[in-house]
């Protein structure tokens, strides 16, 4: 099992984990696997695609888990946002 497919078995099985317990702990979990993806160069267009598919497959009603699906996301993505908007102002400071 390569690099990415590990990640992305971890993140299916902590989606799961958040969607049924939908605690601070299972929550956090999240973030850690967004960092990890930055280690691991993990494609945030993969990571994407692959949450849709999961929340598609696991929903019992998408109108109640989908919005709870998206905060294990969007707590996932927040080391991905914090990376990027470091690597933009550098790049701003270099260019003044």
């Amino acid at each position: 099992m390569s690099d990415s497919d590990d990640f992305h078995a971890e993140y299916a099985a902590a989606l799961r984990a958040y969607m049924a317990a939908r605690d601070e702990d299972s929550l956090a979990v999240a973030y850690e696997l967004g960092r990890r993806a930055l280690q691991e160069e993990v494609s945030l267009l993969a990571i994407i695609e692959r949450h849709v598919q999961l929340i598609l497959g696991l929903a019992k009603d998408i109108q109640i888990d989908a919005p709870i699906a998206l905060e294990f996301l969007l707590q996932m993505l927040v080391p991905l946002d914090i990376a990027t908007r470091g690597f933009l102002d550098g790049t701003r400071r270099f260019a003044r």
